[in-house]
């Protein structure tokens, strides 16, 4: 996830914009400088699909279909871009987790221990990071 929230705050332009995929989409496709589809009939150039499909109704009106439109997106370019525009939010509380769990293993390793008890529930877990982390899912709110 970027961000759970109903908008996303561009980095690039400071713009805000609705949190979903059509909107993330079309906005990153206007930070690109290049045209990314092509009407095949004119070969006018256009920044997002709706553009085009847009720009086929209205100029060539007695043709319609995908079949007449290029694509061409640069997929690492857009990749990059959506990056620059809206990073990944990194979830510091699973990376805690993560690192108590591996001070634990580190721990248990040190004294030869296989096995720990939940101070939770009580129940007896193996010191294997996957049995560690799978235990929890009983626990909801220390997930």
């Amino acid at each position: 996830f970027r961000n759970r929230g109903p908008q996303l705050d561009c980095q690039l332009c400071s713009c805000s914009i609705p949190n979903n995929d059509t909107s993330i989409r079309s906005h990153v496709h206007g930070h690109c400088k290049t045209l990314m589809f092509i009407c095949k009939l004119c070969q006018k150039g256009f920044q997002d699909q709706h553009l085009v499909f847009e720009h086929i109704d209205r100029e060539h009106p007695t043709h319609k279909g995908t079949k007449l439109i290029e694509d061409r997106r640069d997929m690492g370019l857009l990749m990059e871009v959506l990056n620059q525009c809206f990073p990944r939010v990194i979830c510091k509380a699973r990376d805690i987790l993560f690192e108590a769990i591996g001070r634990i293993i580190t721990l248990t390793e040190s004294k030869k221990q296989t096995k720990i008890n939940c101070l939770l529930c009580g129940e007896i877990v193996p010191t294997i990071k996957s049995c560690i982390y799978g235990h929890l899912s009983i626990h909801p709110s220390y997930k």
